[in-house]
């Protein structure tokens, strides 16, 4: 009976809940058998995507993951800031690593 339960929308926000996922929501899109899907209006709306616009697709280990090239930048920008104090993180020391490496 919880199995079931946990499935429902209520159920998965619990389960997340539980685990200490962050979650908003969950919602089924069908995609086309020449792979088109279509995003709700709602979710467009909260995405500045109205218009239309251009996502990114990562697949991971757990599933697919949703982008837009704006929430993606900001990502990478997180990542790359925790690096920025590190030596090695120039592009410089990288293209001297390069260089090295290849025996120039």
């Amino acid at each position: 009976m919880m199995l079931i339960g946990m499935f429902t929308k209520h159920g998965i926000n619990r389960l997340c809940d539980i685990v200490g996922i962050k979650h908003l929501m969950t919602l089924q899109v069908n995609i086309t058998a020449n792979g088109r899907m279509s995003l709700p209006a709602g979710i467009r709306k909260r995405l500045g995507l109205e218009g239309g616009g251009a996502v990114l697709i990562e697949e991971t280990a757990d599933g697919v993951v949703l982008r837009t090239v704006g929430q993606a930048v900001t990502r990478a920008q997180a990542i790359a800031k925790k690096y920025g104090d590190h030596p090695d993180a120039s592009v410089d020391a990288f293209l001297a690593n390069r260089r090295t490496d290849s025996g120039e």
